[in-house]
């Protein structure tokens, strides 16, 4: 399981320099992304009432 922060990297860099690089090139055929979930931060207090 991986956890990608977009701003970072984006999921096409992903495939293209780690899944299509020798030697993992000849045992991966495809790749399926199953989900994407938002991780939120907050840089501001919530008020709480």
């Amino acid at each position: 399981m991986l956890t990608i922060v977009d701003d970072l990297v984006s999921v096409d860099t992903l495939i293209e320099e780690h899944l299509t690089v020798e030697p993992i090139n000849e045992y991966v055929q495809s790749c399926d992304i199953v989900a994407f979930n938002k991780i939120c931060t907050y840089s501001f207090p919530v008020l709480l009432q």
